[in-house]
Protein backbone atom coordinates (compact mmCIF):
# COMPACT_ATOMS: atom_id res chain seq x y z
CA UNK A 1 0.00 0.00 0.00
CA UNK A 2 0.71 3.89 -0.60
CA UNK A 3 1.82 5.31 2.30
CA UNK A 4 -0.50 7.73 3.39
CA UNK A 5 0.00 11.81 4.16
CA UNK A 6 0.64 11.66 7.22
CA UNK A 7 2.68 7.92 7.72
CA UNK A 8 6.24 8.07 8.48
CA UNK A 9 8.74 7.48 6.25
CA UNK A 10 12.52 6.17 6.45
CA UNK A 11 15.33 8.61 5.31
CA UNK A 12 16.74 8.17 1.59
CA UNK A 13 16.38 9.52 -1.87
CA UNK A 14 12.78 10.23 -3.85
CA UNK A 15 13.55 11.07 -6.57
CA UNK A 16 16.48 9.99 -8.95
CA UNK A 17 17.65 11.27 -12.62
CA UNK A 18 19.57 8.65 -14.38
CA UNK A 19 18.32 9.76 -18.10
CA UNK A 20 21.09 9.78 -20.61
CA UNK A 21 23.38 7.52 -18.93
CA UNK A 22 23.64 4.72 -21.67
CA UNK A 23 22.08 2.06 -18.81
CA UNK A 24 21.16 -1.27 -19.90
CA UNK A 25 20.39 -2.47 -16.74
CA UNK A 26 18.54 -1.08 -13.37
CA UNK A 27 21.36 0.23 -10.44
CA UNK A 28 21.28 -2.20 -7.83
CA UNK A 29 21.44 0.88 -5.63
CA UNK A 30 17.92 2.31 -7.02
CA UNK A 31 16.22 -0.81 -6.48
CA UNK A 32 17.46 -0.70 -3.02
CA UNK A 33 15.83 2.15 -2.37
CA UNK A 34 12.13 1.19 -1.46
CA UNK A 35 10.88 4.64 -0.54
CA UNK A 36 12.04 6.35 -4.07
CA UNK A 37 8.67 7.87 -5.54
CA UNK A 38 10.19 9.57 -8.60
CA UNK A 39 12.47 7.38 -11.27
CA UNK A 40 13.71 9.03 -14.37
CA UNK A 41 15.22 6.77 -16.87
CA UNK A 42 14.90 8.58 -19.99
CA UNK A 43 16.82 8.05 -23.34
CA UNK A 44 18.83 5.01 -21.99
CA UNK A 45 19.70 1.42 -23.45
CA UNK A 46 17.30 -0.37 -21.39
CA UNK A 47 15.04 -3.55 -23.27
CA UNK A 48 13.73 -4.57 -19.48
CA UNK A 49 13.64 -2.99 -16.03
CA UNK A 50 13.77 -6.36 -13.89
CA UNK A 51 13.38 -5.63 -10.37
CA UNK A 52 11.43 -2.11 -11.20
CA UNK A 53 8.38 -4.16 -8.38
CA UNK A 54 10.68 -3.44 -5.44
CA UNK A 55 9.77 0.46 -6.00
CA UNK A 56 6.64 0.13 -4.46
CA UNK A 57 6.55 3.45 -3.24
CA UNK A 58 7.36 4.65 -7.28
CA UNK A 59 4.82 7.59 -7.94
CA UNK A 60 6.51 8.54 -11.65
CA UNK A 61 8.40 6.39 -13.65
CA UNK A 62 9.99 7.94 -17.46
CA UNK A 63 10.82 4.82 -19.65
CA UNK A 64 10.98 6.93 -22.90
CA UNK A 65 13.58 6.79 -25.77
CA UNK A 66 14.85 3.09 -24.88
CA UNK A 67 14.63 -0.21 -26.59
CA UNK A 68 11.72 -1.92 -24.74
CA UNK A 69 9.85 -4.08 -26.54
CA UNK A 70 8.13 -5.95 -24.44
CA UNK A 71 6.10 -4.46 -21.47
CA UNK A 72 7.40 -4.31 -18.39
CA UNK A 73 4.55 -7.01 -16.58
CA UNK A 74 6.28 -5.74 -12.99
CA UNK A 75 4.60 -2.27 -13.42
CA UNK A 76 1.83 -3.36 -12.62
CA UNK A 77 3.14 -3.87 -9.08
CA UNK A 78 4.18 0.13 -8.85
CA UNK A 79 0.15 0.34 -7.01
CA UNK A 80 1.30 4.37 -6.35
CA UNK A 81 2.22 4.54 -9.29
CA UNK A 82 0.80 8.34 -11.26
CA UNK A 83 3.02 8.95 -14.03
CA UNK A 84 3.89 6.36 -16.89
CA UNK A 85 5.61 7.63 -20.02
CA UNK A 86 6.73 4.79 -22.34
CA UNK A 87 6.79 6.70 -25.08
CA UNK A 88 9.69 6.18 -28.18
CA UNK A 89 10.52 2.52 -27.60
CA UNK A 90 9.26 -0.53 -29.48
CA UNK A 91 6.60 -1.84 -27.90
CA UNK A 92 4.21 -4.06 -29.46
CA UNK A 93 1.72 -5.40 -26.80
CA UNK A 94 0.33 -4.35 -23.40
CA UNK A 95 -0.52 -7.60 -21.45
CA UNK A 96 -4.14 -7.29 -19.99
CA UNK A 97 -4.17 -7.11 -16.39
CA UNK A 98 -1.36 -4.42 -16.20
CA UNK A 99 -3.59 -1.30 -15.67
CA UNK A 100 -6.71 -2.61 -13.68
CA UNK A 101 -3.45 -2.74 -10.39
CA UNK A 102 -2.90 1.04 -11.22
CA UNK A 103 -5.80 2.79 -9.67
CA UNK A 104 -3.78 5.75 -8.98
CA UNK A 105 -2.74 6.62 -13.02
CA UNK A 106 -3.22 9.73 -14.04
CA UNK A 107 -0.62 10.29 -16.80
CA UNK A 108 0.65 7.86 -19.29
CA UNK A 109 2.53 8.01 -22.50
CA UNK A 110 2.44 5.66 -25.23
CA UNK A 111 3.09 7.34 -28.25
CA UNK A 112 5.44 6.65 -30.59
CA UNK A 113 5.54 2.58 -29.82
CA UNK A 114 4.45 -0.32 -32.31
CA UNK A 115 1.20 -1.01 -30.86
CA UNK A 116 -2.16 -2.26 -32.72
CA UNK A 117 -4.59 -2.31 -29.81
CA UNK A 118 -4.82 -1.12 -26.28
CA UNK A 119 -6.07 -3.58 -23.46
CA UNK A 120 -9.01 -3.78 -22.26
CA UNK A 121 -8.09 -3.11 -19.06
CA UNK A 122 -6.89 0.06 -19.41
CA UNK A 123 -10.97 1.28 -19.04
CA UNK A 124 -10.26 0.48 -15.38
CA UNK A 125 -8.25 3.84 -15.02
CA UNK A 126 -11.31 5.61 -15.64
CA UNK A 127 -11.47 7.13 -12.55
CA UNK A 128 -8.09 8.46 -12.50
CA UNK A 129 -6.31 9.14 -15.84
CA UNK A 130 -6.26 12.25 -16.92
CA UNK A 131 -3.60 12.87 -19.64
CA UNK A 132 -2.86 10.34 -22.70
CA UNK A 133 -0.99 10.15 -25.16
CA UNK A 134 -1.68 7.24 -28.01
CA UNK A 135 0.12 9.68 -31.47
CA UNK A 136 1.44 7.32 -33.89
CA UNK A 137 1.28 3.91 -33.25
CA UNK A 138 -0.13 0.87 -35.48
CA UNK A 139 -3.86 1.39 -34.56
CA UNK A 140 -6.23 0.71 -37.53
CA UNK A 141 -9.27 1.36 -35.57
CA UNK A 142 -9.48 3.66 -32.50
CA UNK A 143 -8.85 1.83 -29.32
CA UNK A 144 -11.82 1.22 -27.91
CA UNK A 145 -10.68 1.37 -24.33
CA UNK A 146 -10.10 4.61 -24.83
CA UNK A 147 -14.21 5.76 -24.92
CA UNK A 148 -14.78 4.81 -21.68
CA UNK A 149 -12.01 7.25 -19.76
CA UNK A 150 -14.27 9.66 -19.18
CA UNK A 151 -11.78 12.24 -16.79
CA UNK A 152 -9.65 12.47 -19.36
CA UNK A 153 -8.67 15.94 -19.67
CA UNK A 154 -5.96 15.68 -22.72
CA UNK A 155 -5.88 13.27 -25.31
CA UNK A 156 -3.26 12.98 -27.86
CA UNK A 157 -3.94 10.40 -30.84
CA UNK A 158 -3.10 10.34 -34.48
CA UNK A 159 -6.44 11.00 -37.02
CA UNK A 160 -5.03 8.60 -39.75
CA UNK A 161 -8.15 6.31 -38.63
CA UNK A 162 -10.71 8.61 -37.03
CA UNK A 163 -12.82 9.71 -40.25
CA UNK A 164 -14.07 5.97 -40.70
CA UNK A 165 -14.93 6.21 -36.90
CA UNK A 166 -16.43 9.41 -36.54
CA UNK A 167 -19.62 7.61 -34.43
CA UNK A 168 -16.68 6.30 -31.97
CA UNK A 169 -15.08 9.80 -31.27
CA UNK A 170 -18.15 11.61 -31.01
CA UNK A 171 -19.46 8.70 -28.71
CA UNK A 172 -15.82 9.02 -26.44
CA UNK A 173 -16.59 12.82 -26.51
CA UNK A 174 -20.37 12.35 -24.58
CA UNK A 175 -18.46 10.81 -21.96
CA UNK A 176 -16.57 13.60 -21.08
CA UNK A 177 -19.28 15.88 -20.63
CA UNK A 178 -18.71 17.67 -17.78
CA UNK A 179 -14.76 17.60 -17.70
CA UNK A 180 -13.09 20.89 -17.60
CA UNK A 181 -12.03 21.85 -20.71
CA UNK A 182 -10.77 18.71 -22.12
CA UNK A 183 -8.57 18.81 -25.11
CA UNK A 184 -7.97 16.16 -28.15
CA UNK A 185 -4.94 16.69 -29.53
CA UNK A 186 -4.98 15.63 -33.66
CA UNK A 187 -2.69 15.68 -36.39
CA UNK A 188 -4.74 16.07 -39.54
CA UNK A 189 -7.09 18.91 -38.87
CA UNK A 190 -8.48 19.30 -41.49
CA UNK A 191 -9.85 15.68 -41.62
CA UNK A 192 -11.39 15.81 -38.43
CA UNK A 193 -13.05 19.48 -39.44
CA UNK A 194 -15.35 16.97 -41.31
CA UNK A 195 -16.78 16.01 -38.00
CA UNK A 196 -18.95 19.24 -38.38
CA UNK A 197 -17.72 20.08 -34.97
CA UNK A 198 -20.03 17.49 -33.26
CA UNK A 199 -18.86 18.72 -29.62
CA UNK A 200 -21.18 21.82 -30.18
CA UNK A 201 -24.21 18.97 -29.54
CA UNK A 202 -22.85 18.21 -25.83
CA UNK A 203 -21.76 22.08 -24.93
CA UNK A 204 -18.73 21.54 -24.11
CA UNK A 205 -15.53 23.41 -24.55
CA UNK A 206 -13.21 21.07 -26.51
CA UNK A 207 -10.19 21.98 -27.38
CA UNK A 208 -9.41 20.63 -31.00
CA UNK A 209 -5.69 21.52 -31.33
CA UNK A 210 -3.43 20.69 -33.87
CA UNK A 211 -1.01 18.49 -32.75
CA UNK A 212 2.94 19.59 -32.92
Amino acid sequence: MCPGPGQEQEDGLREVDLSTQRLRVLPPTVLSNSMLESLDLDRNKLRNVTGISKLCNLKKLILSKNEIVDFPREIQSLVCLERLELNQNQIRIIPEGVFSRLPRLKFLRLNNNRLCALPRDLAACQGSLQYLNISNNLFQTFPQPVLQLARLQELHVITAMLAERKSNLAHFIDNLEGSEEPKLYVDQWERLKEMDSCTLTVGLRLSWVLAG
